[in-house]
């Protein structure tokens, strides 16, 4: 009923990972602002794996439990052997902040043995954001004693008992201390009143969270249960068991970006500040793409309990004098319940004392008799590489894309018009480029050049809304398991066989893995506006279509095909194809049918390789193109 996703570092999306904290200092009621970081109070070893530290108060959780704030490292060696050396570092694999929101348990990798050690603590912040940017250096005599003490929750969300909850809230556990993997799969169980939930689990060593792989029920109750949970040392925490309530009002609301900071246009920020980005709602931990450009690598991070923030710890320090883009597309960032995020949200930033000045301007034209003969509200995005700037269109239909460094970008426009809210030409969106013109399936994308920070103007260009046709193949026949190649074609009206239906206007590949995803695209595969029907087959032997033999479906069944009408740019959703063995089907024989994947328009496909390669799109999986298993498709 579930599956189980190992990680140490799981949240990594795009190398971004985005955090909230209070921009507020000042104490409730007035009184002076809180500018003092916090300073550590003891040093107390627990067992040869755990020490427990404390500090001299409240703490900002995020900081307080990201390993890399903390150094171990041993000194000179007492008369007991030890498995480091003096000098030697020991790896921490976890540290977690109790519920007092002061005391901090650190879970070595390796046993100090009651050897002399030193605990170095930098980066940790308070409630209010004060960080110690001075490291504090702490001496000690560890212990030598084995650990017997099983491991507790520490926190859990949803808490036992709440009620009015998303039904797609999604679980969270924290643990005291590392918990093993396997024992997680085997020691959780979710269930309601329809039975076993079925859920994803994903771990690092103390934190997990239950994603249901479906939406929940209305006003349902639902309760987790954890036995026989045990820490890396063998100890077994004890049973544990709560309960929630799911809301019964339904939830159609899309989540807004409530702030994000660094702000938008900030200059002389901190190299080590943290990215923080808060949202309306709970969201979606799945379903965020972020992106920061140019790209800078990240050690790992997590999400606050109520899945409204998520942290960033970077690997190491943004650069000196370097101009950052912080961006959130729409669609990709959906709320507990599913709903997309409608807009961009964006903040560019600078480490040094001023922004870019560098900016490219132009129009765009519309795509007459479609959903986007009206450009307004494309999104235009100038890529150049990691460097990256995004503007949209406003209702004169210009655009201009501000505070760009040197560099030489493609600017490419996407319009969303499927409804879907998501930006994406394969899946119906208007898209076009600067130096493209379709009628010429040879061009491609040109370059506009920033130079000494110019304000570059002029640069308009057309965009094309393409129709799409979209949906899932549903066969259960006896060659399912197979990996023989599936196809999914269009066909004309014209002297139509459900049985022999000869060569498609257009094919392509479904993916393998059920439920079999597919899609067409007029443009990519070159299809013009009309009424087809949509089949698709399973090319055993991989020679063709043979009927009779090969198995065989279409839209609406074969008895009664069902036609889709193509016409200005629309998208038709959840086609969904029933195949069924031939024996079933009681086919006719004859000539092999080749329904090889069209021909695709290189133009278009150039067009959508500079959105899917630039930073606004890089990591999101099955994006560009439609691809096998494509998790954009299943709606």
């Amino acid at each position: 009923m579930l599956n189980l996703v190992k990680s140490a570092g799981w949240l990594v999306l795009g190398c971004l990972f985005l955090v909230t904290c209070s921009d507020d200092d000042t104490p409730v009621g007035g009184g002076p602002a809180d500018t003092t970081p916090p300073s550590v109070e003891s040093v107390t070893p627990v067992d040869t794996y755990h020490i427990n530290v404390v500090f001299n108060e409240t703490l900002a959780r995020s900081a307080a439990e990201y390993e890399g704030n903390y150094r171990l490292v041993e000194l000179a060696p007492t008369a007991r052997a030890s498995a480091a050396a003096p000098g030697d570092s020991l790896y921490l694999t976890s540290a977690v902040l109790d519920t007092d929101d002061r005391s901090v348990l650190l879970t070595s990798d390796s046993p100090m043995d009651g050897h002399n050690f030193v605990l170095t603590v930098r980066g940790v912040a308070d409630a209010s954001g004060n960080t110690i940017k001075t490291a504090s250096q702490t001496a000690f005599i560890s212990s030598a004693d084995a650990d017997v003490t099983p491991p507790h929750v520490v926190r859990r969300t949803p808490a036992p008992g709440a009620t009015g909850l998303s039904v797609g809230t999604i679980v969270v556990m924290q643990f005291s201390e590392p918990v093993i993997y396997s024992n997680v799969e085997e020691s959780t169980v979710w269930t309601n009143a329809s039975g076993p939930v079925d859920f994803t689990i994903y771990s690092t060593y103390t934190r997990t969270e239950l994603h249901p792989n479906d939406l929940l029920a209305y006003h349902q109750a639902q309760t987790i249960s954890l036995s026989g949970l045990t820490d890396l040392w063998g100890n077994v925490m004890t049973d544990t068991q709560w309960a929630f309530t799911t809301t019964g009002n339904v939830d159609n609301v899309a989540p807004t970006v409530v702030s994000i900071s660094p702000a938008n246009l900030a200059t002389q920020v901190d190299v080590n500040a943290a990215i923080v980005v808060t949202f309306s709602e709970p969201m979606n931990t799945l379903s965020v793409f972020a992106h920061i450009a140019p790209e800078r690598c990240c050690f790992g991070g997590e999400w606050s309990d109520d899945g409204r923030t998520l942290t960033a710890h970077y690997f190491e320090p943004m650069l000196d004098n370097q101009q950052y883009v912080v961006t959130l597309e729409p669609g990709y960032a959906r709320d507990a319940a599913g709903n997309p995020l409608e807009k961009f949200v964006s903040s560019v930033f600078t480490t040094g004392s001023q922004l870019a000045s560098g900016s490219i301007a132009g129009a765009i034209t519309g795509d007459p008799g479609t959903a986007a003969a009206d450009p307004t509200g494309a999104a235009v995005v100038a890529d150049g590489d990691s460097l990256v700037g995004y503007s949209v269109v406003a209702t004169n239909h210009g655009y201009s894309v501000q505070h760009l460094v040197d560099y030489a970008y493609q600017v490419v426009a996407v319009k969303e018009t499927s409804g879907d809210k998501i930006y994406n030409a394969f899946t119906g969106d208007a898209i076009g480029a600067y130096g493209v013109n379709l009628d010429n399936n040879d061009t491609d994308p040109a370059s506009v050049v920033v130079a000494s920070g110019d304000h570059v103007t002029g640069i308009g260009f057309p965009i094309y809304d393409s129709s799409a046709i979209l949906g899932t193949v549903d066969y259960n026949g006896q060659f399912q398991d197979s990996e023989w190649s599936m196809y999914v074609g269009l066909f004309t009206p014209d002297q139509f066989d459900p049985m022999n239906p000869g060569y498609p206007i257009a094919a392509d590949y479904a993916s393998w893995a059920a439920p079999h995803y597919w899609g067409l695209n007029s443009i990519y595969h070159q299809f013009p506006d009309g009424d087809y029907y949509v089949g698709a087959f399973l090319d055993l032997g991989d020679d063709g279509f043979y009927p009779g033999v090969d198995p065989l479906g279409w839209y609406g069944g074969a008895n009664n095909p069902t036609q889709v009408h193509i016409e200005n740019g629309n998208d038709i959703f959840d086609v969904v194809i029933l195949m069924q063995d031939a024996a079933a089907m009681a086919a006719p024989t004859g000539s092999a049918t080749a329904w090889r994947a069209t021909r695709h328009n290189r133009t278009f496909e150039r067009m959508c390789k500079v959105v899917s390669e630039s930073e606004l799109n890089r990591g999101k999986p099955g994006k560009f193109p439609i691809g096998p298993g494509a998790p954009h498709l299943k709606r």
